[in-house]
């Protein structure tokens, strides 16, 4: 090989690497949720009660849009969607996302990438107690960044609809499960990795903490074209 050829494969390879060696950080992106304590299903008040709502039996499947998500995210979700995982035990929805995320029991790569994974050590879904959800940062929980106090977040089970009012945000520890302590009013906690574009093993966790909200009405409109729910 003559020294111009050479000198032409060696300056490739020095563009290639830097490319390879960013592909490869974001494949470390999925992270492992807030670690939590045994909890109790928390007490409310009798008045307390879900709204009855009867799911549209035509709901269209879809997927989410991904215009946030990373790269490493979407191609995990393009490998699971294919295989036939467990069936949501929920449709967690809020205007802030796309669609309808689906909530799977328990925490797994699939969950956590497909759409987002009921921690089994807190309250059940559709419940009165203490209820926690978690999903990677760079996926479908991205959206938790645009999330305000007042916001309305709604927890569909088995036909019935629990609507939740956003009463803060917050930044803390992994170890800090406090936050998953037993609470007076009906809570529902989402859980992601923090910061939200970190290169790397995220330090800190994204919290966003909504109450059960009162009055209830009994009204549901069917979700629109933008709300339906994907796999």
């Amino acid at each position: 090989m003559r020294a111009p050829e050479r000198t032409c494969w060696i300056l490739a390879a020095l563009c290639v690497l830097p490319w390879a060696a960013a592909t490869g950080g974001r494949s470390l992106l999925a992270q492992t949720p807030l670690a939590v304590p045994q909890t109790t299903t928390a007490s409310a008040p009798a008045s307390v009660a879900p709204v009855a709502n009867a799911l549209v039996p035509d709901q269209t499947v879809v997927g989410p849009v991904m215009t946030e998500w990373s790269n490493a995210r979407r191609s995990a979700f393009g490998r699971l969607v294919e295989w036939a995982g467990p069936v949501p035990i929920a449709t967690l929805r809020s205007e802030r996302f796309s669609r309808g995320v689906p909530v799977y029991a328990g925490v797994s790569e699939f969950s956590m990438t497909i759409g987002a994974g009921h921690l089994s050590e807190t309250s059940a879904v559709g419940s009165n107690g203490h209820i926690a959800i978690t999903a990677h940062r760079d996926g479908t929980f991205r959206a938790l960044k645009d999330m305000r106090v007042g916001d309305t977040l709604e927890l569909e089970v088995e036909g019935t609809l629990w609507k939740y009012r956003i009463s803060r945000t917050l930044i803390v520890a992994p170890e800090d499960t406090e936050i998953l302590a037993p609470t007076r009013q009906p809570t529902l906690t989402l859980i992601t990795c923090y910061p939200f574009f970190f290169v790397g093993k995220a330090p800190q966790r994204y919290i966003v903490q909504a109450e059960l909200a009162l009055p209830i009405t009994a009204s549901h409109q069917p979700p629109s074209r933008n709300q339906e729910i994907y796999p």
